[in-house]
């Protein structure tokens, strides 16, 4: 998905200020994510949920997000503010599912939400994910220009362990497209 948001391009190369960019502030009453640093590691946090849930006879499904902040050839985005933009966008995707899902993020700029949902319903998650940042780009007022990719997995269909359900919804990740 390509976001443009608000035209001050400038205010890219620091951290803004909540108040004078739009961003929701991560810091105010959010609890950081978990966070791991490959997908083997997020596969053996899902091989934890997977024992889980067959033993309470749930579902389970990986929803993999990648999120790509600047834009090839335009002013580089900041660690800094790439730390705080993705820290923004993990508190409103937090916010946006249910509270029995996870959010995690994976290294720099992944996050993957772990859903006790067959494929269907996993399926319905990530349709309201995407006309949900169509209508509203997740990075709104940050100046910053990005692009979101999708992709899913369940089980059993698409793997039999969280390292397969894992490596599986990476592999089958799809740009948000559409128009803001």
């Amino acid at each position: 998905m390509s976001f443009e948001p608000t035209p001050s391009s400038s205010s890219a190369a620091s951290l803004p200020a909540s108040a004078a960019h739009g961003l929701d502030a991560p810091d105010s009453g959010f609890t950081p994510l978990a966070w791991v640093e490959s997908p083997g590691d997020l596969g053996l946090r899902v091989s934890r949920l997977l024992g889980r849930s067959r033993r309470q006879g749930d579902r389970v499904s990986v929803l993999w997000l990648n999120v790509e902040m600047g834009e090839p050839g335009g002013p580089p985005v900041t660690p800094a503010l790439r730390a705080y933009l993705m820290r923004t966008f993990g508190a409103r995707l937090f916010r946006s599912v249910r509270s029995t899902d996870e959010v995690v993020q994976i290294g720099t700029h992944e996050y993957a939400l772990l859903l006790t949902a067959n494929k269907q319903e996993c399926a319905v998650v990530e349709k309201r994910l995407r006309h949900q940042w169509l209508e509203r780009d997740p990075l709104e007022g940050s100046g910053v220009r990005g692009r979101v990719a999708l992709g899913a997995a369940s089980f059993p269909e698409d793997g039999r362990s969280g390292v397969e359900l894992a490596l599986a919804a990476k592999a089958g990740l799809q740009p948000v497209t559409g128009t803001l």
